[in-house]
Order: structure tokens, then sequence, then C-alpha cells
């Protein structure tokens, strides 16, 4: 997982980032290797999904995700 991009505070939580999630596509499924899915800044490495994956398998909306980041914050 890779964190991408910080939004405004909306709300209940301070920041919204994107967390990238990186898999092996499906035979016979679609051919993305990626999703990015929209989460909420919890700390410096920690995320709370809120939306529902369609292609990553094993995360839900509202589970916490622990994040990495590249030298390019990516």
């Amino acid at each position: 997982m890779t964190l991408s991009t910080l939004t405004e505070p909306d709300g209940a939580e301070d920041f919204r980032i994107k967390v990238w999630f990186r898999f092996v596509p499906r035979e016979g499924w679609l051919p993305q290797d990626t999703e990015g899915l929209w989460a909420a800044l919890l700390s410096e490495d920690t995320a709370r999904v809120q939306t529902v994956p369609l292609l990553q398998e094993g995360v839900a909306e509202g589970d916490v995700v622990r994040f990495t980041t590249d030298t390019e914050g990516l």
C-alpha cells in the first residue's frame, strides 16, 4: 500500500488520503494491478478505509490499514 494524496478536512476525520493497493490481476477479470481507496489519516502510517474496494481482496470499508510511502511521498 502506498500513500498518494492528502485532501482538506471534511468532518469526522482530519485528513483524507488515497491509499493504493497493488495486486496480481485475476484471469478473466479487469486488467488493473492497482486500486486506490480513500481513507482517513489516523497517524503517520495508518489510515481507516472510507470507500468500498472493487478489486482488492482482504480489505473492507472501515478497516484500519498501515501504509508506506516512497521517497517522492507516493
